[in-house]
């Protein structure tokens, strides 16, 4: 459970960086990230960061999509916890 909790936390820091750099390069006219990689790193336990970057930065927070895709990653990721939890 410990290590489910470190890796949830590092993915959602990640995540979150990525969101903000992909902020910034939108500020700047710059080179974006695809939204697909947004997604992803979302998707790999990083959803708490996706969620973070769409409420307090708020990037995306106008897309249907990212706001449906990052709270349905988080109810994934808490049941997945949840199974751990209760099988250890």
């Amino acid at each position: 459970m410990k290590t489910y909790l470190i890796i949830n936390v590092i993915m959602s820091i990640l995540t979150s960086l990525i969101y903000i750099v992909d902020k910034i390069k939108a500020i700047n006219n710059k080179y974006r990230i695809k939204e697909r990689t947004l997604l992803v790193f979302s998707f790999l336990f990083g959803s708490v960061g996706g969620l973070f970057s769409l409420y307090v930065i708020r990037h995306k927070n106008r897309h249907i999509k990212f706001v449906v895709l990052n709270w349905l990653f988080l109810i994934i990721h808490l049941i997945i916890g949840y199974v751990i939890y209760i099988n250890y």
